[in-house]
């Protein structure tokens, strides 16, 4: 019976202690760090006075801290989103944020102003473009095709040697004058004779003619006799 008793006691202490357990708030991430400050400090792009205490930057920047101006402290510079058990802060490193009480108690103050801090955009780098390899086309070996060279002979002139005629040296007979006969007219007639050898020598048409005045005179010189 003690026994039973004593483990009844036992499971209703476990019960409790789970209900006190599930009933008690929850415990803030971290107590709201008051500086003593009064005032927030200065720097800040926005100050909201009235609730919902929010605010948009411009496109070039971001809000990048809030302070919270509570009772007769501030909260100094939140750079991180989350909640510290009385205010929760949302969108810090974004173009919007805001900040909102959500602890009760003495040690949470309402909230008399919030103060947005900014910063430009972190500059974009755009991604660096892979080049697309192009294939390298390589080129085909053309084999050249030799033409035959036409050669042309070349006329080679023949030279013509001049014959060189060499005369005849023709016999000039001796004409035996007859007796009683006239000296000058057989001198006449071997010195008309020898010049008609001589120009038979030139050539042959001298030739025919000294032979026709030998020919004559010697006919002249017969009818004389």
């Amino acid at each position: 019976m003690r026994k039973r008793i004593f483990s009844l006691f036992v499971l209703a202490l476990v019960i409790g202690s789970v209900s006190l357990i599930a009933a008690a708030p929850a415990a803030p991430v971290s107590a709201p760090a008051y500086t003593g400050a009064t005032q927030c400090p200065d720097g800040w792009a926005y100050k909201d006075e009235h609730s919902p205490f929010a605010y948009t930057a411009d496109a070039d920047h971001l809000v990048t801290g809030i302070c919270v101006k509570a009772g007769t402290g501030t909260t100094g510079i939140v750079t991180s989103n989350g909640s510290d058990g009385c205010y929760s802060y949302a969108g810090i490193g974004s173009q919007s944020a805001s900040v909102v009480k959500v602890g009760q108690g003495y040690t949470c103050k309402d909230i008399s102003y919030a103060a947005f801090y900014v910063g430009l955009k972190p500059t974009q780098v755009p991604p660096t473009a892979v080049p697309t390899e192009v294939p390298t086309e390589v080129p085909t070996e053309v084999i050249p095709t030799e033409v035959p060279t036409e050669v042309i002979p070349t006329e080679v002139p023949t030279e013509v040697v001049p014959t060189e005629v060499v005369p005849t040296e023709t016999l000039v007979p001796t004409e035996v004058q007859p007796s009683g006969g006239s000296p000058s007219t057989g001198a006449g007639l071997d010195l008309l004779t020898l010049g008609a050898y001589v120009l038979a020598g030139c050539s042959p048409f001298g030739i025919a003619i000294g032979a026709e005045v030998w020919r004559r005179k010697r006919r002249n010189n017969s009818n004389k006799s």
